[in-house]
């Protein structure tokens, strides 16, 4: 895979509460992101890195984890959006693509509005379930121990309750950078649920999406998956 360098901020107008969107989105998630990676430097938890689709330099994986977490979110498919812990910080990002419901698939991202009203006319003590983002969280490292399998069924169910169309009622499922854990999950449903072929699938979400590069573990989950429905 090539190298991606993108230091991006979503195109969005340039008013006071979109800057103050951004630069809050941007203290929501690196400072606690380099705090955990300290922590676990200095209690000696080094995280084993995977076997990904594709081998990219070291350095480049570095830059990469910085950079990339800018990227918009990606359209998928019509309503379903794979995206970044940035994105799913950012209240005018959710609110311009009227994302109504949110798959956190990691263990170290908040649930950054699950307690804020979409309609702040109706208060925020969940007046109406309907007038809140719906999360879901999907707790798993990005490392060479970490699979998917366990929550197969979850993830599935969690998808299939989203009213159809996606269009009326998008969908955001997200990591930190949107490129492996979550990644997985738009993968796995599009082999079990729109009849995609791991290979194809895998193609599609490149093409849409270049910084996708999944750990090889969350891929054979989803091959043992596949193989399950024959």
């Amino acid at each position: 895979m090539s190298f991606v360098f993108n230091m991006s901020i979503p195109q969005t107008s340039l008013d006071f509460q979109s800057i103050h969107s951004h630069l809050a989105s941007m203290m929501r998630i690196i400072p606690k992101k380099t705090y955990m990676g300290l922590y676990g430097y200095y209690r000696g938890e080094y995280r084993k890195n995977p076997k990904r689709i594709d081998s990219i330099p070291r350095l480049h994986r570095i830059m990469n984890h910085i950079t990339s977490v800018f990227l918009p979110p990606t359209m998928i498919l019509d309503g379903l959006y794979l995206g970044n812990a940035y994105n799913a910080s950012n209240w005018n990002t959710l609110t311009s693509l009227n994302i109504r419901y949110i798959m956190n698939v990691s263990v170290e991202l908040d649930h950054y509005f699950e307690n804020v009203a979409l309609n702040p006319e109706e208060g925020c003590v969940r007046p109406f379930q309907e007038n809140y983002i719906k999360y879901m969280r999907v707790p798993i490292e990005d490392d060479c121990d970490a699979h998917l399998s366990d929550y197969v069924s979850d993830i599935i169910a969690f998808l299939d309750a989203v009213p159809k169309p996606w269009s009326k009622n998008p969908v955001l499922i997200h990591c930190y950078m949107g490129s492996s854990r979550s990644a997985s999950v738009v993968l796995l449903y599009m082999t079990m649920r729109l009849g995609y072929n791991v290979e194809d699938a895998i193609a599609y979400l490149r093409e849409k999406r270049p910084i996708v590069n999944i750990n090889r573990n969350f891929v054979e989950d989803v091959y043992q998956v596949d193989l399950l429905r024959y």
